[in-house]
């Protein structure tokens, strides 16, 4: 990753389209019958109180995101206007590093 990628809290994150790094878990992952996305979900900090929650999709069919579990993920802050959310598109598994495993 270059170092010209910005860090982001959750609440920084806007759909410009633009590629991030974020430190966040895991708070809910969504059941999909889609085989692409392969797996969507919700993410917090310490920052998302209060604001509409960050989702995230996950376009590579090795990785999966586990729910309480802390990452480094390294992804396009985007819109998704049909549904109206702002998410973290994660392409590829060499992208998300764990960072803490939930309780």
């Amino acid at each position: 990753m270059a170092s010209s990628v910005q860090v982001k809290d959750l609440d920084e994150v806007e759909p410009t389209g633009n590629y991030i790094v974020v430190y966040a878990w895991v708070t809910y992952i969504e059941d999909l019958d889609a085989h692409k996305p392969y797996q969507k979900g919700m993410l917090g900090d310490d920052s998302s109180r209060g604001i509409e929650p960050r989702k995230f999709v996950v376009y590579d069919p090795d990785l999966r995101l586990e729910k309480g579990n802390t990452y480094k993920i390294f992804g396009k802050e985007r819109g998704y206007e049909k549904l109206d959310e702002i998410q973290i598109l994660i392409s590829d598994a060499d992208h998300v590093e764990l960072v803490h495993e939930g309780d």
